[in-house]
């Protein structure tokens, strides 16, 4: 059941502090999980969930803290199922699927301590991402007999088959992993019938996590790939060198004017796929505010995207730039059109 059914990384919550306060026999554990549940302990609370301690931690943290295993499998949260991008095209075979492991340092220390010295380094690692790794690379340690249980879930983020309409995506990290399917699609039809296709991608080095490099470039040499644009969040030399961004967002800041026109003036179906803290969230400001430049330059851009004229029009300038709020409410009907598709995780 530890293994298979509960998941052990959790960092847990106010709830299960209460109830674990609840099992120690020390008075001092009890009342320090009950300060961390109160309104007064809420800084200490979120220095705590800074660490992500997990249940195991706190165990070790506040040694007299002995709930049975029926009551310690009651607070666990399930293990729940983990979502990753498909890497083929229909019909391939075989299901490709492209994760990053999780792994991370962080600086600790006893929240209830006021020492400054007394901080120090501990490592975290994900659940199911290092299991994986360790099945990818045949690790002995990893189980040789272990099945996965895989499903497919139906959704809307596909590339509609030979398509003219040209395709706009945006995948930085592993969310490039469809685009690498759609790219192999695409090389599977009729050149002369499919649309452009331009691909921003973005990672931290390209000597370290510049994912799908040989294929990508394979496609772009092609013509598969009609344009790809790069960038680099964490190797300066790098995007001097190869004329790279930083982020996603900003590529297409920078090429705003050709995105938008893609948009407007070819009705591109636009992809997105990654994280929705970040960058799905700035890469829709980035694209609302790509629309009001291009309705600033070119005034007939609004009636082309149905939006109608701002109220303080006037008989001297009968169409005012657009809103902000105009062209998100642009990229909404964009989306129930599928004409906007997304595909993100938190």
């Amino acid at each position: 059941i530890l293994t298979w059914a509960t998941d052990l990384v959790a960092t847990p919550k106010k709830q299960t502090l209460r109830a674990l306060a609840e099992c120690c026999t020390a008075a001092t554990d009890r009342e320090r999980l009950l300060f961390l549940t109160s309104r007064q302990g809420a800084s200490v609370f979120d220095e705590l969930r800074r660490q992500a301690p997990n249940a195991v931690d706190l165990l070790h943290a506040f040694e007299s803290c002995k709930p049975s295993v029926a009551r310690l499998l009651e607070l666990l949260p399930p293990l729940a199922p983990r979502a990753y991008s498909i890497c083929n095209a229909p019909g391939a075979g075989l299901w490709r699927i492209a994760f990053n492991v999780v792994e991370y340092a962080l600086e600790a220390a006893d929240p209830f301590s006021a020492a400054e010295d007394a901080r120090v380094s501990i490592e975290r690692r994900g659940l199911c991402t290092p299991w994986l790794e360790m099945l990818a690379r045949g690790s002995a340690s990893a189980d040789a007999a272990a099945r996965i249980l895989v499903a497919r879930r139906a959704g809307h983020f596909h590339l509609p088959p030979a398509t003219s309409q040209p395709i706009i995506m945006v995948g930085p990290g592993t969310g490039v992993a469809p685009f690498v399917g759609f790219l192999q699609q695409r090389a599977k039809e009729d050149a002369a019938t499919i649309g452009s296709s331009w691909l921003f991608f973005g990672c931290r080095s390209p000597s370290r996590d510049h994912l799908f490099r040989a294929e990508l470039d394979e496609h772009l040499a092609s013509g598969v790939l009609t344009r790809l644009s790069l960038c680099f969040s964490r190797d300066a030399a790098a995007r001097d060198a190869m004329d790279a961004d930083v982020y996603v967002q900003d590529a297409m800041l920078r090429h705003w004017e050709s995105v938008a026109e893609m948009i407007v003036e070819q009705d591109a179906l636009v992809f997105v796929c990654g994280d929705a803290k970040g960058m799905g969230r700035d890469v829709n400001d980035a694209l609302a505010d790509i629309l009001c430049r291009y309705a600033a330059k070119h005034p007939g851009a609004m009636a082309k995207l149905g939006v109608e004229p701002t109220a303080n029009a006037t008989d001297s300038d009968p169409l005012q730039p657009m809103t902000k709020v105009q062209a998100l409410q642009v990229l909404v009907r964009l989306s129930a059109e599928k004409r906007y598709m997304r595909d993100l995780w938190a």
